[in-house]
């Protein structure tokens, strides 16, 4: 699912909810209210478990900062359809892991985890970001870019987040879809 699929099911069921207090004001409603926010803390307590693997699974591999989460193949194909023309096997989140190493070591580490995934991995890699990307990484995502295989733009990915979720940053975001094969 990944968190552009969590921020889908907020915005759904936040709107689900709207719908539901606009057209039913009775008792029925506030049941259907109470189904869905029961649904919505079951959802983000499955994605919270799905961080958890992830992270434990970033780890066995050897990857120091970041963390690979994985994504439901159709559900990264219709994210990435809108920016590059492919067929997703697997699919994976790019987020850091936070850290009290200093912005050069968390620079360096994140430069070598992203470095191994492009020698060493397969698939189709998302990432949202207002963090500063090392030059090498940048280097390699513009060699891939050029080759049709990635894009690096000014923005969110698709689904923007919903209230109360996430953290502010007073840079901009940059999107990415880069495939490696």
């Amino acid at each position: 699912m990944g968190i552009k699929g969590r921020d889908f099911l907020a915005w759904l069921i936040l709107a689900g909810i709207a719908a539901i207090v606009m057209f039913y004001p009775d008792q029925t409603a506030k049941n259907f209210v109470l189904l869905f926010i029961l649904t919505m803390l079951g959802l983000f307590f499955l994605h919270l478990i799905e961080v958890c693997r992830a992270k434990k699974l970033s780890k066995r591999m050897g990857l120091e900062i970041v963390i690979l989460i994985p994504l439901i193949p159709k559900w990264a194909e219709f994210i990435v359809s809108r920016y590059l023309q492919c067929s997703v096997v697997c699919a994976y989140e790019i987020h850091i892991r936070e850290t009290k190493k200093t912005k050069r070591e968390m620079l360096y580490a994140m430069e070598n985890d992203l470095a191994y995934i492009e020698k060493n991995m397969q698939g189709v890699f998302l990432w949202e970001t207002g963090v500063t990307i090392p030059r090498r990484i940048r280097k390699i995502i513009n060699d891939y870019k050029s080759k049709g295989l990635a894009v690096w733009e000014d923005g969110m990915l698709l689904i923007p987040r919903p209230p109360f979720v996430g953290r502010k940053h007073k840079k901009k975001f940059k999107r990415g879809v880069m495939v490696i094969e």
